[in-house]
């Protein structure tokens, strides 16, 4: 049975963010990693909990994974219930930065900020 897959804003926001910063440096190499970037994304339609656990996890009180693609980690949250797997954020591996950790993990997306960044961190 399938997952649903979700891309919350602050992942498209980081998406975007890593895409632009390629493009400028190599504009073929942005466009074939952003497709392919897309297709590990929908590889968690099956089996999400495959991936490994994130080193987020420990911040948050969450059941966070992750999924490796180049010099990136797909980071996500798995609901059994709904069978949804919501991409929370996408980062560069060398980013151990918390500021892309979203501050309102595990509300609606309706309730979530825009912005990825919490005060708290």
């Amino acid at each position: 049975m399938k997952y649903r897959v979700i891309v919350t804003p602050e992942a498209q926001t980081g998406i975007r963010e890593s895409f632009e910063y390629i493009h400028a440096r190599a504009p073929l190499n942005a466009a074939r990693w952003l497709q392919g970037l897309y297709s590990k994304i929908d590889t968690l339609e099956r089996l999400p909990e495959r991936c490994a656990y994130a080193r987020e996890r420990r911040y948050l009180d969450q059941d966070l994974r992750q999924l490796p693609f180049k010099s990136h980690r797909i980071v996500f949250k798995v609901d059994k219930k709904s069978r949804t797997a919501w991409v929370l954020f996408v980062r560069h591996r060398a980013d151990r930065s918390r500021k892309h950790v979203p501050s309102r993990v595990g509300r609606p997306l309706a309730q979530r900020h825009s912005c990825a960044c919490s005060s708290q961190w």
